[in-house]
């Protein structure tokens, strides 16, 4: 959460470019992973941590319960709380959302600090699946999450987007990278053809994004804190 705070700080108070200061303060966490542990993997945790990957309940992993819980709780956030409101009509217009009365630049801190616990969840996650946690683990999720957006509705340029699209998107891509899997497919190639389906679907989700008549309009006057 600190790390989102001050990505939150970076983006909303000093105003530096979102692109920019979150993919510098991943080089940077990086660099300083790389400076401790010499590039190698941090391995042998506790069986309490390993436990959270074998685990089931009614006979379905509980990493699979905690991604339900996650997405209908990111669900209620932006569809049914004020908070989830301002989120779209910033990513509508943002300077007009700030002479509505809203408080972006609380909100975005507020965008950070979520997306900096969602990781830290991730993080553990991969770490008792793989008994093991190493910098450049989780690189090849970068492509696949924006991927998933993109298939899931989300206009790239902000403003529209639904979390059970996204949900149903990653459950589609899961499914075509087991199949690859169970076919022997490299997953080099798995990384390159869902660089090409990004590059095809960007421009219509842009197109899409752009041509949809806009609820999320600031004149609405929805505010919050």
């Amino acid at each position: 959460m600190i790390i989102g705070l001050c990505n939150g700080i970076l983006i909303a108070g000093i105003r530096v470019s979102p692109i920019l200061a979150t993919l510098g303060m991943m080089t940077l966490l990086k660099g300083i992973n790389i400076l401790i542990t010499g590039g190698s993997a941090i391995a042998n945790y506790p069986q309490w941590v390993l436990w959270l990957n074998h685990a089931q309940w009614f006979g379905i992993p509980l990493p699979m319960w905690l991604f339900a819980v996650v997405a209908a709780g990111l669900w209620v956030l932006l569809e049914k709380s004020p908070l989830g409101r301002a989120i779209m009509l910033i990513g509508s217009n943002e300077r007009a959302t700030h002479y509505s009365g809203i408080n972006t630049r609380r909100v975005l801190m507020w965008v950070y600090v979520i997306s900096a616990l969602l990781c830290a969840v991730a993080a553990f996650l991969m770490m008792s699946k793989l008994n093991s946690a190493k910098a450049s683990y989780g690189e090849s999720y970068l492509l696949v999450s924006i991927l998933a957006a993109v298939l899931g509705g989300v206009n790239p340029d902000g403003g529209s987007g639904r979390i059970v699209g996204m949900v149903l998107a990653l459950f589609l891509l899961q499914i075509i990278e087991s199949g690859f899997n169970i076919l022997g497919i490299s997953p080099y190639l798995t990384m390159a053809l869902w660089g090409v389906l990004l590059l095809l679907l960007y421009p219509g989700a842009r197109h899409a994004g752009t041509g949809e008549s806009r609820v999320n309009d600031p004149s609405s006057g929805a505010k919050t804190g």
